[in-house]
């Protein structure tokens, strides 16, 4: 859990800078901001479908972590259509960014209480079975 919010922490650092560096910024710190957001922003990856595998019911990890990769999969999919059309109305990129920024300070918060709340699926109470 530790990696996983920490990296989302990064992510959204990185997010929240890009709403402080000028438009006229000299390319090389473009070009940091860009990869500090790629390194962060996808290495989550991996360490989420490590936290869905443990946080699954032992009996439903394939199901659990198939589900997840789903609904992953339609935010890729419709992110990076969202963060255009949010740029376009807002008629910035910088109010983008914010968006995106305050949705992962979002995230990393929750996910940060349901680990110290200590409980196993925070979306659902599983009700486990007779032999369980």
């Amino acid at each position: 859990m530790q990696p996983l919010f920490w990296t989302m922490a990064a992510a959204a650092g990185g997010a929240s800078a890009m709403v402080l560096v000028p438009g006229q910024a000299a390319f090389w710190i473009w070009l940091m901001m860009y990869a500090w957001i790629g390194f962060f922003g996808m290495g989550w990856y991996n360490l989420f479908l490590v936290e869905v595998a443990e946080r699954a019911d032992s009996s439903s990890v394939g199901l659990t972590v198939s589900f997840a990769l789903t609904v992953n999969q339609a935010a890729v999919i419709t992110a990076p259509a969202g963060f255009g059309w949010l740029a376009d109305v807002l008629g910035s990129y910088r109010w983008a960014w914010a968006f995106l920024a305050s949705g992962l300070v979002f995230a990393a918060v929750w996910m940060r209480a349901v680990n110290h709340a200590g409980t196993r699926n925070p979306l659902t109470k599983v009700q486990q079975g007779p032999y369980e």
